[in-house]
Order: structure tokens, then sequence, then C-alpha cells
């Protein structure tokens, strides 16, 4: 009767210290996995805050060149226009519809 109880009492442990290395690998698997995600996490923080700053960079960069624009094309005037001797031309030819604009013809049949 000892003989069963040892062997089941050897055979239990061994049992649990395979439990217990595996709880810790299982452990060891999920700290890693969250490092990975918390440097995962902080990279893509500090990515977003320099395209932020790009973002701004070029919004402060559009802007400046809308108020040029503006600036221009105020200075623009039709007088200063035909001084610089540029005037309207005359349309020569003109485009006309025919009453059979929508009609298609495909070999003598009309659809």
């Amino acid at each position: 009767m000892n003989k069963i109880i040892a062997r089941t009492y050897s055979h239990t442990n061994g049992f649990r210290a395979h439990i217990t290395y595996a709880l810790f690998g299982i452990c060891a698997v999920l700290m890693i996995t969250y490092v990975f995600n918390i440097y995962t996490v902080i990279s893509r923080s500090v990515a977003l805050q320099h395209v932020e700053a790009s973002i701004a960079e070029v919004s402060e960069t559009i802007q400046k060149l809308d108020s040029q624009y503006i600036g221009l094309s105020n200075r623009i005037t039709p007088e200063l226009v035909r001084a610089r001797g540029m005037s309207e031309g005359k349309v020569a030819s003109y485009i006309s519809r025919t009453s059979s604009l929508g009609v298609v013809s495909l070999s003598g049949y009309e659809l």
C-alpha cells in the first residue's frame, strides 16, 4: 500500500511541476505580449504627434499661399488687363444642335 501511495505522490508531484512550468511559460508569453503592445502604443502615439506637427506646418504654408493668392488676385483689374494688351476675342464658330442629335443610325436602321 505504501508503494502505491509513493507512486501516486511522485506522479502527482511531477504533474504539479509540469502545470507550474506551463503556467510560468504562459505568464512569460503574456508579459512579452504586454510589453510589445505597450511599445506599439507608444510608438504610434509618437508617430501621430509627428504627423500632427507636419499637418500644422502644411496648413500654415497653405494659409500663407492663400493669402498671397488673394492679394495678387485683388490687384488684377479689367483696366490692367486691357493695358497689357489683352482683349476679349470674338467667337467665330458656334455649336448648334440638330433635331437628330439623340438619334443613332446603324446600318440603315434608326435606334
